[in-house]
């Protein structure tokens, strides 16, 4: 399954950059971690994470020197597809082609509790 988080710093992380970096090499190596995109204004990442569960998800994240130092909190992790596996299930199943605005809409729904303009704005 593949999780969407989104972290936010609450305190100065350089101290804590090179451990960061190598703790997000290790967790890419091992496939957990997809995708790190900073925020323009340094001020968090958005981060796409392979696991299980969403409580595996929520290991890894926890498992980054800024988190376990207290530097960056994250909130709800999204559970997001990825673009190959959705055209895979529509080719697999034309009809499914009928579930996609639902799975959207699903998708927006559970970060309309967030800023989604924001949200929006650091991954495009």
């Amino acid at each position: 399954m593949l999780f969407l988080a989104e972290t936010h710093n609450t305190g100065d992380p350089t101290p804590y950059l090179q451990a960061e970096r190598a703790r997000i090499y290790e967790l890419l190596q091992a496939g957990i971690v997809e995708t790190v995109l900073l925020k323009a204004d340094r001020s968090g990442a958005i981060v796409l994470l392979r696991a299980a569960d969403a409580a595996a998800a929520r290991d890894a994240l926890g498992s980054l020197p800024l988190v376990a130092n207290g530097i960056t909190s994250f909130g709800e992790f999204t559970e997001v597809i990825s673009t190959e596996e959705a055209r895979s299930a529509l080719q697999a199943s034309p009809a499914s082609a009928s579930a996609l605005p639902e799975l959207l809409g699903k998708y927006f729904a559970a970060r309309a509790a967030q800023d989604v303009d924001a949200t929006m704005a650091y991954i495009t």
